[in-house]
């Protein structure tokens, strides 16, 4: 299976990095994001992913990592500290890709 992120960016508190992996833990990927969000990665990240991403490991400085599970009814909460603390909402689905450019598209919201 192929699959392109599409990030949806409310407000992300602070800079945060966050990992994709497949059911068996492997890494498919890893990208730092900040609010707003930067440029894209150099080189730019390949349009489509091999594999099958399950849950997502996220991590906010100073705020230990957790997980966010690939699951369009799951929405995770986590208090983020910096640079106020509140808590921010994050979730992760994976979808059929409309545009075809992929089997499917892993929309992630930070």
């Amino acid at each position: 299976m192929s699959f392109r992120v599409e990030r949806v960016y409310t407000a992300i508190p602070c800079v945060i990095t966050y990992t994709v992996y497949d059911v068996s833990g492997t890494s498919i990927f890893t990208e730092t994001d900040t609010n707003p969000p930067g440029p894209n990665p150099t080189p730019p990240v390949p349009s489509c992913f091999i594999g099958t991403p399950s849950y997502l490991v996220i991590s906010v400085n100073p705020v230990p990592t957790f997980n966010v599970p690939v699951d369009c009814n799951n929405i995770t909460q986590q208090l983020i500290p910096c640079p106020t603390s509140h808590i921010h909402s994050f979730s992760a689905c994976l979808m059929t890709d409309p545009t075809s450019t992929c089997s499917n598209v892993l929309q992630i919201n930070l």
